[in-house]
């Protein structure tokens, strides 16, 4: 009878402290959970504008990350013995993912670079899609590291002017992950985890917007060469010249001609000048040429641009009509371009 009471006994004892070492583990066991957050520009715009269509177009986001591990016991429900600690480690890796190419705008888009560093790591002249770089020495100040990225379009052998006119935009999503290792990169691409709470990513935005825009230039002056019997021959005299304009694709402009710096209204025509003798020789521009339809700031040429160079045959006479003879010597007049659109 002895023997079968102290055996029960020692069962009940076992059993308590079974019961002990769940309690107690219960007791220590917590809940925990990480959040990255950053803090500075994450969206950029890039306006092009005729004088930097042909440059490099970066748009360049910085700013820092803070990395925070939450824990507390799993009693406590309300959250009111948890505690916040900052989190960073001595190495990182980082990563990028991108198309490589803007949205397209008229099935067309624009080619994109990204470069740049998170915490240290990084490439900050080119970073392959999908690729790791690192792991790196963190950059940090006190467990707070900061980026400084850009996305880039770079400037094109063939003009931008080519492209339909619009915004065109492109996203890159960067991950970070720090490490105590030095060896070999974790690739970890994991959010707010408690088993990686030093990670973490963030999508950055750029826009590139093409407005309307034209450039002109002169190819070909007008030279009417050597003339005799000029204002008394009875005759005309014809010359020629051109003019590039070129404007983004689908775009509606028009080129008009300055009336010159000597217009006579009397004559309704320009005139070339001879400062030696203080001589004039009327003559005009056209558009077209049999030389019907004057070209000046009434009546101009209208034109949609294709992103190429466009050229303009300008047509000038000196016409047949009672003038006073003028002195030998050279006769000039400058015509200022306008192009509207």
């Amino acid at each position: 009878m002895s023997v079968n009471i102290l055996f029960c006994h020692k069962r009940y004892l076992r059993y308590i402290i079974m019961t002990g070492m769940i309690l107690c583990g219960l007791l220590l066991s917590h809940t925990s959970y990480a959040e990255c957050t950053n803090s500075g520009s994450t969206f950029g715009t890039y306006n092009y504008t005729s004088s930097n269509i042909a440059t490099n177009a970066p748009v360049t986001m910085t700013g820092t990350i803070v990395c925070t591990l939450f824990s507390r016991p799993f009693w406590d429900v309300l959250g009111l013995f948890g505690s916040y600690n900052q989190i960073s480690q001595a190495n990182i890796c980082v990563m990028a993912e991108f198309s490589g190419n803007t949205s397209s705008n008229g099935r067309v888009s624009l080619p994109v670079r990204v470069y740049g560093t998170v915490g240290g790591g990084g490439d900050a002249n080119n970073m392959i899609n999908g690729t790791w770089y690192g792991p790196a020495t963190t950059a940090r100040s006190g467990n707070t590291i900061s980026y400084n990225v850009t996305l880039m379009v770079p400037a094109q052998t063939a003009s931008l002017l080519a492209y339909p006119i619009g915004t065109y935009t492109v996203t890159a999503r960067i991950y970070w992950d720090m490490q105590a290792a030095t060896r070999g990169c974790e690739r970890n691409t994991a959010i707010n985890s408690s088993t990686n709470p030093d990670s973490g990513n963030m999508v950055l935005t750029a826009s590139y917007v093409i407005p309307k825009f034209c450039q002109v230039s002169t190819t070909a002056n007008m030279n009417f060469g050597n003339l005799s019997g000029v204002n008394v021959s009875g005759q005309n005299y014809d010359a020629t010249g051109a003019l590039s304009s070129t404007c983004n694709s689908g775009t509606a402009y028009s080129i008009e001609l300055g009336l010159g710096d000597n217009y006579s209204n009397a004559l309704a025509l320009r005139r070339m000048y001879n400062s030696a003798s203080q001589e004039y020789i009327a003559y005009d521009l056209y558009s077209d040429a049999a030389r019907t339809r004057q070209w000046n700031t009434n009546q101009v040429v209208n034109l949609t641009g294709t992103g190429a160079a466009q050229i303009s045959t300008v047509y000038g006479r000196i016409p047949n009509i009672a003038q006073t003879a003028v002195s030998p010597g050279n006769y000039g007049d400058s015509v200022i371009i306008t192009v509207s659109y």
